[in-house]
């Protein structure tokens, strides 16, 4: 005898694989029992590097995963790929400095896309070269009377006095500097080669014991010695200068002015002579007294 009932279709499987032949469609659940076939799972194949499926054991459906897809619960596979999205990254025209000067500042333009350099305070240029600003400090040199000396009313007591400064300027740069030199001085004999008022560029006491006193300025580099108040000794009352002159003077120079009794007496400002818009303008200065300042710098080299 044989045991009544449908007739078992005959299936067979293969890894990852439903093979169908002319038999009715096989289904198996979890269990391995035989179900009723009402459809067929169906295989999404792969893209070549494709991986990845995933089964429904339940359903007896395969679905495959190719790269940059996802196989869905029907088995179908749907696959899509983007790119970086278009991004353009935000370019400094400044970065490394721009190509500015490194005393220099940089700063985008409206466009945000061009760099324009501007010199720092203290120095000059197109911003691409800058250099140091060039500078002559006001120098003022102050001989005060003190008490009247005994020989005459006209004179009295001082000191030697000197003041100090360093022309700013590039180094190894000489500039010409139109200076102008006021005050109230008594005059001194030199010898020079070309005196200019009481300007004498090299100038040297025409005598060695003259006691008037000697005003002069110094410039460190290049080596210059130029008396500011050049006349005839034997004054005895400050006479008033106001001239304009050149000068030669390298940058960072050290100046140096300088007002020298030699015997500790000087003549007295007696005909109350004043400097106007120099104090203590509108009063006369009590003594003597040089003030000298730059009204135009060129570059030589």
């Amino acid at each position: 005898m044989h045991r009544r009932g449908r007739a078992r279709p005959l299936c067979a499987i293969a890894w990852g694989v439903v093979a169908l032949g002319s038999a009715p469609a096989c289904r198996f659940d979890s269990g391995g029992v035989e179900g009723t076939a009402s459809a067929v799972g169906e295989a999404s194949s792969t893209a070549s590097g494709g991986s990845g499926g995933s089964a429904d054991a339940s359903m007896g459906e395969v679905g495959t995963v190719g790269s940059g897809g996802s196989g869905d619960a029907g088995g179908s596979s749907s696959g899509s790929s983007s790119g970086a999205a278009d991004s353009t990254a935000a370019i400094d025209p400044c970065a490394d400095g721009g190509g500015c000067d490194a005393d220099a500042s940089c700063m985008p333009d409206p466009s945000g896309e061009v760099a324009v350099c501007r010199c720092n305070d203290g120095f000059v240029g197109d911003g691409l070269d800058c250099e140091i600003e060039p500078h002559f400090p006001s120098l003022r040199a102050e001989a005060p009377c003190g008490a009247t000396v005994f020989w005459s009313m006209s004179y009295c007591e001082a000191d030697d006095v000197a003041v100090q400064d360093a022309f700013v300027g590039e180094p190894g740069v000489q500039y010409r500097v139109s200076v102008r030199v006021r005050g109230v001085l008594e005059e001194k004999s030199y010898d020079c080669a070309m005196p200019e008022g009481h300007w004498c560029e090299g100038g040297v006491p025409s005598d060695g014991s003259d006691a008037w006193n000697d005003t002069e300025l110094a410039v460190a580099t290049p080596a210059t010695i130029v008396k500011l108040n050049a006349g005839s000794s034997g004054g005895d009352h400050g006479i008033a200068i106001d001239e304009m002159h050149d000068v030669v003077i390298e940058g960072g120079s050290l100046l140096s002015v300088s007002i020298l009794t030699l015997d500790d007496a000087q003549a007295r400002n007696n005909d109350d002579v004043v400097i106007p818009d120099l104090p203590p303008a509108p009063d006369a200065y009590d003594g003597q007294f040089v003030q000298l300042d730059a009204v135009a710098i060129e570059r030589l080299n």
